[in-house]
């Protein structure tokens, strides 16, 4: 199970994952507009970093043009193209694997193994720090409303409120069973409970049951 600390990047890997696989299948035949060059999604932190060090050491190369400088400049490179190529590997492992299982427990699986199990938290930021910083989140004048945007909100639910639409009574209207029974039956199967520990099949199975007491 992921944890919610990474359910945005892995939302994120997995749409990479989706678009690129979508893209093998289109613009096959004429593609006259101008390509943007993307990141590719196995192009990590850790990626960009041994980047810039074999870079750093081709420049240091053509700046002195020594044997030693050439030498470390090529163990760079080396150790930044396999990194690339393991990198590929995965994700074409992973595009086979997506292609062929429709488990969503191995999906999930080879989602996580893109994410970084290191995140970049802040680290050394005082109480003091942390105290300030939300003291003051919502004290900011640019964050508060005018008095003159406030009357028209104010105007615009008096509006709302007295018109003859008849929204507003559908709104307030008491949720009825049938409403109830649509909702249970279109929630997902395979999917984790919640902190009461029910599963939604549970409710599926025994909604003529329950329902009494929802």
């Amino acid at each position: 199970m992921i944890d919610n600390g990474e359910a945005g990047n892995a939302v994120s890997v997995l749409g990479g994952i989706m678009h690129q696989s979508a893209n093998k299948m289109v613009m096959k035949k004429s593609e006259t507009r101008r390509h943007v060059q993307k990141q590719p999604i196995w192009c990590n932190d850790e990626c960009e970093e041994l980047k810039k060090i074999k870079l750093n050491t081709l420049n240091i190369f053509r700046a002195t043009n020594s044997e030693c400088d050439l030498e470390n400049y090529k163990k760079t490179r080396s150790t930044f193209k396999n990194f690339c190529d393991q990198k590929k590997r995965s994700v074409k492992d992973a595009e086979h694997t997506i292609g062929k299982d429709t488990s969503t427990d191995s999906l999930w699986k080879q989602v996580k193994s893109f994410i970084k199990k290191n995140n970049n938290a802040g680290h050394g930021i005082s109480s003091d720090e942390w105290y300030n910083y939300f003291n003051e989140l919502n004290n900011n004048t640019s964050t508060q409303l005018n008095e003159q945007f406030q009357e028209e909100i104010i105007d615009v639910i008096s509006d709302n409120e007295n018109s003859d639409s008849g929204y507003n009574d559908i709104l307030d209207a008491p949720i009825s069973e049938h409403e109830i029974v649509s909702v249970i039956n279109d929630l997902n199967n395979n999917k984790a409970p919640g902190p009461d520990g029910i599963v939604c099949e549970m409710y599926k199975h025994s909604v003529g049951i329950i329902i009494q007491y929802i």
